[in-house]
């Protein structure tokens, strides 16, 4: 496991269920800074419409845009660490303009759903020096992916507390 102590990470995750705060939140409390985005460039029906069918022309126009904003008002961070989760509307030319900007950053990818539903993502691995994914299948695409589970938030784990009809059976 990675010592996150004062490490400054750069977070790009969906706006999904909550997990983006909760995953920020975990993060720093093993002792991170957390600069977090989201991942997607809108969350509107249009924006996910374009991210959905895959409308290359306004994907990259808008992808564009949103990354270079964050960029420019993020370049006086030196971060650690570079963690994107479940990539799929980031350019390539964007990751390597990331790259060469933080070039001492370790650049990390999650995917929590499988790469056969973001299938643009296999054009991104070359620019993570970790790849993960909750799909063991995956791992059979490129060896660089490498298997890890899905994970829970407390919140949702459940207490149950046994009854017991019987002393011996």
């Amino acid at each position: 496991m990675l010592e996150l102590k004062n490490k400054k990470i750069l977070l790009f995750c969906p706006r999904f269920f909550n997990y983006e705060n909760e995953i920020k939140k975990e993060l720093e409390n093993q002792g991170a800074v957390v600069d977090y985005f989201d991942e997607r460039f809108g969350n509107s029906s249009v924006s996910k419409i374009v991210i959905r069918l895959q409308i290359n022309c306004l994907l990259s126009l808008l992808s564009k845009k949103y990354y270079t904003n964050i960029i420019n008002n993020q370049l006086q961070t030196n971060y650690d660490y570079i963690f994107f989760i479940n990539a799929e509307t980031i350019l390539p030319e964007t990751l390597k303009r990331l790259k060469n900007i933080y070039s001492n950053s370790k650049f990390i990818l999650y995917m929590w759903d499988s790469i056969k539903n973001k299938p643009r993502t296999k054009e991104l691995l070359e620019y993570f020096d970790k790849v993960y994914s909750f799909d063991k299948k995956d791992t059979f695409i490129n060896k660089k992916i490498n298997f890890l589970p899905l994970f829970y938030i407390d919140s949702y784990s459940v207490k149950i507390e046994p009854k017991f009809l019987y002393d011996i059976s």
